[in-house]
């Protein structure tokens, strides 16, 4: 009718929570598709490391002592220890892997393949 108010309900409620709950389901996703993502460009990675410390490995057994590619068939073996920290560090994930500010990745790489290495 006109001009005459009609009837209504209201009902409030607080979703304050169910939007943080949310939020939080969506981080917690966002995380586990990092996860993936990082464990299959680990797993790829890993693959060809072996590949190339099993070249690397195979042709050392079989060059002479004197050779001068022997120096960097052995750098290339020292990879190996890399992929050892790595795997020590999925065993026990307390072993620090982050790299603070103040340092340059070729301070890093230094530091994890050996000062000797070079690329």
């Amino acid at each position: 009718m006109v001009g005459r108010p009609e009837p209504f309900v209201a009902i409030r409620a607080d979703i304050t929570q169910r939007k943080e709950a949310e939020d939080a389901l969506r981080q917690s996703q966002k995380l586990g598709s990092l996860g993936v993502l990082a464990g299959g460009t680990a797993h790829a990675f890993n693959n060809l490391l072996t590949t190339t410390l099993g070249n690397a490995n195979l042709d050392s057994m079989h060059l002479p002592r004197e050779s001068p590619a022997l120096p960097y068939l052995g750098q290339i073996e020292h990879l190996d220890g890399c992929r050892s920290f790595l795997r020590m560090h999925d065993i026990n994930p307390t072993v620090p892997v982050v790299i603070t500010s103040g340092y340059s990745e070729e301070d890093v790489v230094a530091d994890f393949l050996g000062r000797g290495f070079r690329a």
